[in-house]
């Protein structure tokens, strides 16, 4: 996950940033100077050259990103969600420009010149590209998620079948922690495939649970609402009393499935877990209470 940085850099960094400058300013000197130890060195000149470069773009590329960073938490600091993900877009670019930034540094390693030689092999490249294209896809998806403010840090979904608290955004995945504690990974392309419910963005969220009760044990469901009632009765400021509904979802051979539904003003995820465990004790002592009536009639 991505840190919220300070508004000044932290002194760690300055202090990197000034060993890759004085490190690149060092080798420039040397390369530029050309001792005699060095002419006979063919494999020691290649690795300093590679090194200046990579260091030079790595240079650029921190002070950049740092500074849009820096820029940006400083403008909009007001705003919840969007901040975190447009951090998380300038590192996740500025890690691939430093990948690239290493390819070329390994081809200046080898003598080879990197411009010549993508031109050569363009052919090669276009297939890469094709076989690729999935990945990239990915990439580009994961950069639009990064860059808006649909979807951030933090909110809770529902996309397909999975629910729970994104965690990370990658170049290739959304990250989501489920009820379970499970980290599940979901592909970038699915969140522009598939319906996404943020719940997040919701003023209120909306509780469904669905349990199944015998139909041996006749139940009025006028009796089980108002059961229920007095359950959510207890929790006046999260569930407000007229957003509650029980239905009857479907009547079967042995049992009815109902469905349960309220509202909750409250965003809050523990007293959820602890709203629904309670209904879930309820449920079943009232199964139990009409289970043990039922058989004293019937002696």
């Amino acid at each position: 996950m991505i840190n919220q940085t300070k508004e000044k850099w932290p002194l760690k960094s300055v202090a990197i940033l000034g060993l890759k400058v004085a490190l690149f300013l060092a080798l420039s000197y040397i390369q530029h100077d050309k001792p005699e130890w060095l002419k006979d060195l063919s494999l020691i000149r290649n690795a300093i050259r590679a090194i200046i470069f990579f260091l030079g773009v790595n240079v650029i590329i921190s002070v950049a990103s740092n500074t849009i960073i820096l820029w940006y938490k400083h403008k909009h600091e007001p705003t919840r969600g969007l901040h975190n993900n447009f951090i998380l877009g300038i590192q996740q670019i500025a890690a691939v420009l430093n990948v690239v930034a290493v390819i070329i540094g390994l081809l200046l390693f080898f003598n080879f010149n990197p411009f010549s030689l993508f031109t050569s092999i363009s052919i090669a490249a276009a297939a890469f590209a094709l076989l690729t294209k999935d990945y990239i896809t990915q990439m580009i998806n994961g950069l639009i998620i990064m860059f808006s403010n649909k979807l951030s840090l933090g909110d809770h979904i529902i996309i397909g079948e999975h629910r729970g608290k994104i965690v990370d955004i990658t170049l290739i995945n959304i990250i989501i922690k489920n009820d379970d504690n499970d980290m599940v990974l979901i592909p970038n392309t699915s969140v522009f495939s598939t319906a996404v419910i943020n719940q997040s963005k919701q003023n209120v969220r909306l509780i469904s649970m669905e349990f199944e009760l015998s139909l041996s044990l006749h139940i009025d469901p006028d009796d089980l609402e108002n059961y229920m009632l007095d359950l959510i009765r207890e929790y006046p400021a999260a569930i407000p009393e007229n957003s509650f509904l029980l239905k009857v979802n479907s009547i079967h051979k042995d049992f009815v499935k109902y469905k349960l539904q309220f509202q909750m003003n409250i965003p809050d995820r523990k007293l959820e877990k602890k709203i629904k465990r309670k209904i879930n004790k309820a449920i079943l002592a009232f199964s139990m209470n009409l289970h043990k009536n039922h058989s004293l009639d019937t002696e």
